[in-house]
């Protein structure tokens, strides 16, 4: 609820319902004798407006939680609406077609996924430390419910996914695989690996590999990703 500031009706309340269109709210007189409702309509920039990006955020995580545990064919906007608990016009508003939350979807996980990496290329310095925390980015997706990164999601369902969502994905995956190139070009040059190691076959091998144990993980052993990782940093770092 939100009071209307400057109105001539001190008893007048403001209450966002469910509504697809923008900024709509319902004014309400709030008197015992009063009887009648009257619908007003707020302006794109009104205070009100948090509440309309907040909803969208929950539309996104929701969608996210769907697509890591059953993939983008596996849910429609009537199981999104369940989860949130709006009806599914209000859901075409934020997103007119299954498509454009797909594309919004990912290309937030792309952003967050890259923050994360940043995080990462701050706090840690040697490449075993980043390499670490790489992997345990992965591991920790799995450890909440049996998750998967929206790439592997996705990836095993590209011939069916619109191409616009196709796009994205490729983006997600470049910029994955190339912070671990990164990380493996910069502990080079600091002798952490051999002169002849290649970064980027490296971490594609890298990323590959824990995208695939991600999968097996779920399906089989949590563990399987754990020993992949293992295997992964004794074969880039010459571990015994």
């Amino acid at each position: 609820f939100e009071g209307s500031r400057g109105s001539s009706n001190p008893h007048e309340i403001r209450i966002e319902l469910d509504d697809p269109r923008p900024a709509a709210t319902h004014a309400i007189d709030n008197d015992p004798r009063a009887s009648r409702v009257r619908i007003c309509y707020l302006p794109e920039d009104s205070q009100i407006g948090f509440v309309k990006s907040d909803i969208k955020t929950q539309l996104l995580d929701a969608a996210q939680r769907l697509v890591q545990t059953r993939g983008h064919n596996g849910f429609s906007f009537r199981d999104l609406s369940l989860e949130v608990g709006i009806r599914t016009a209000s859901i075409h508003y934020h997103f007119p077609t299954k498509t454009d939350l797909a594309v919004a979807l990912v290309r937030r996980y792309r952003e967050a996924l890259g923050e994360a990496m940043a995080d990462i290329a701050v706090k840690k310095t040697s490449l075993a430390e980043r390499l670490e925390a790489t992997a345990k980015l992965y591991i920790d997706t799995l450890n909440n419910d049996g998750r998967v990164c929206v790439c592997a999601a996705l990836a095993g369902e590209y011939l069916s996914l619109p191409r616009e969502v196709q796009t994205e994905l490729g983006k997600l995956i470049s910029d994955s695989e190339g912070w671990i190139v990164r990380f493996l070009a910069e502990g080079r040059n600091r002798a952490e690996i051999t002169k002849e190691s290649d970064p980027a076959s490296l971490a594609r091998l890298w990323y590959a590999a824990l995208q695939g144990g991600l999968l097996l993980g779920r399906a089989g052993r949590a563990e399987i990703l754990d020993d992949v990782a293992k295997a992964l940093r004794r074969l880039t770092l010459n571990e015994k």
